[in-house]
């Protein structure tokens, strides 16, 4: 218990009282989980923003569809789909 303590009172008063509010608000249950969801939520924008510039370099390359032709696609399959 010493350590979720620790953890909260080693950050900036003005993020220690945003945790804070979150977890008297009942969004968390807890500062450590007002922290986890914080850094597994950075960790999957960090993730998204990989892929993003993946898509980027690959589509740079030539590989890829263009977003034209991928809208094509979905009405030419929604279509299809109303027709069934």
């Amino acid at each position: 218990m010493h350590q979720k303590t620790a953890t909260i009172d080693t950050l900036p008063d003005d993020l220690r009282e945003k945790v804070e509010q979150h977890v008297r608000a009942g969004e968390f249950a807890s500062a450590d989980d007002a922290i986890r969801q914080a850094i597994l939520s950075q960790h999957e924008r960090l993730e998204l923003r990989r892929s993003i510039q993946e898509a980027d370099a690959a589509f740079a390359r030539g590989e890829g569809i263009s977003g034209d032709q991928v809208f094509d696609e979905i009405r030419e399959r929604s279509a299809q789909r109303r027709q069934q």
